[in-house]
Order: structure tokens, then C-alpha cells, then sequence
């Protein structure tokens, strides 16, 4: 009893540690994570074979460093390993964000947040199923995730650029139109010289009126 509930706790930290950092990628890497996104949609077939080929080839040298009887050797190999692994974050919070864009429209409030975070969870949770996902979705999605990833964080296209935060009870503008709370008054003093023929009334005092002389 007790080693089937460590098991079943040990699938719970698994899949709440991976959707935590899945969430935390799509909003602390927008542009990696927005450039994964857009690849995995775009070519989702040669994404796949990419990671495919770059997971063999790190896990490969991976296992033949760390079997290494040198001490520097076996830390290289992490360093090896490690590429892969921050790829397979990235590509994998480009999953969730896919999954959160299918479930967005689907909530009652839209929440963006809500969303992502149940786009983590079933992306994560799904890896976790007897048969299917261990042998099927769980491979499917590493081989995705670097392949994503990698060519996300080799990129520096800018594509998730926030959009300026208007404060709230700013009036929409159109073409040819300025919030009044931006318009300042513009004075063109240019060729004036005030002269004694004209004086503007003083505090306290009463402008009089001035007879045309005939």
C-alpha cells in the first residue's frame, strides 16, 4: 500500500512541477515561447523529426560522458544534456500555450491565465497515461518540444511584443482624433509686442470703456 501511494504522489509532484514551469516559461520567455508556438503549428512534421535526431544525439552523448570514469567529463555531459532540456521547456510551454488557445473560447470569462495554466496541466497530466501516453504522447511531445524549442531560442524574432497598456476611461481614438486629456493649448507669440495702447484690467478692478475719439 505504502509503495503504491509514493507512486501515485510521485505522478502528482511530476505532473504539478512540469505544469508550474511549462507556466512560468510561456510568461517569463514570451517571444521563445511565441516563435515555439508558431513553428509547431506552421511545420509540425519536420519539427518533429528535428527533435527527434537532436534527442538521440544529446541522450547519446549524455550517457557515453556520464559512464566517463573522469569527474570533468561526467559534468560536461550534463552541459551536453542541458540544451536539450531548456528546449524541451520552451517547446513544451508552445504546446500549452496551443492547448490554451483551444480552451480560451471555451471559458465563460476568457481568462488568459485560467487558460494557460489548464493547457499545462493537460499537456502535462496527458503524458502520464497507462500505455498511450508513456509509449505514444509522451515520446510524440519530447521529440516536439526540443525540436520547437531549439530553433526558438536559436531565433531573435521578436513576436510577442505587450502591446501599450491604455489606462482604463481613455476614450477610443480614430484617425485625426486626440484624446482631450492629451491636447495642450499651443500659443504663437511670434511678432507680438504687447504696446501701452492696450492693458488688460488689473485684479480687483473694473475694465472701463473707451469712447472713440471723433
Amino acid at each position: 500500500m505504502g509503495t503504491v501511494l509514493g507512486f501515485v504522489w510521485f505522478v502528482v509532484g511530476c505532473v504539478v512541477f512540469n505544469t508550474a514551469i511549462l507556466v512560468w516559461a510561456a510568461l517569463m520567455l514570451p517571444n521563445p515561447v511565441e516563435r515555439a508556438r508558431q513553428r509547431l503549428e506552421r511545420r509540425g512534421v519536420g519539427t518533429f523529426f528535428l527533435g527527434l535526431v537532436l534527442t538521440v544525439v544529446s541522450v547519446f552523448l549524455w550517457v557515453a560522458m556520464v559512464n566517463a570514469p573522469n569527474g570533468v567529463v561526467k559534468l560536461l555531459g550534463w552541459l551536453v544534456l542541458s540544451p536539450t532540456l531548456a528546449a524541451a521547456v520552451v517547446g513544451g510551454a508552445g504546446i500549452a500555450r496551443i492547448a490554451a488557445d483551444r480552451i480560451a473560447p471555451r471559458l465563460k470569462n476568457e481568462s488568459e491565465m485560467v487558460a494557460l495554466v489548464g493547457g499545462a496541466l493537460s499537456t502535462s497530466a496527458a503524458g502520464w497515461t497507462p500505455v498511450v501516453g508513456w509509449f505514444l504522447f509522451f515520446p510524440a511531445l519530447l521529440m516536439l518540444s526540443v525540436g520547437a524549442g531549439l530553433l526558438a531560442l536559436l531565433s531573435k524574432r521578436r513576436v510577442a511584443e505587450e502591446a501599450a497598456r491604455v489606462p482604463a476611461g481613455t476614450p477610443a481614438a480614430y484617425p485625426g482624433h486626440q484624446p482631450a486629456a492629451q491636447l495642450a493649448p499651443t500659443w504663437d507669440t511670434s511678432g507680438y509686442a504687447p504696446t501701452s495702447d492696450f492693458n488688460l484690467p488689473q485684479a480687483g478692478t473694473t475694465a472701463q470703456a473707451v469712447a472713440p475719439q471723433a
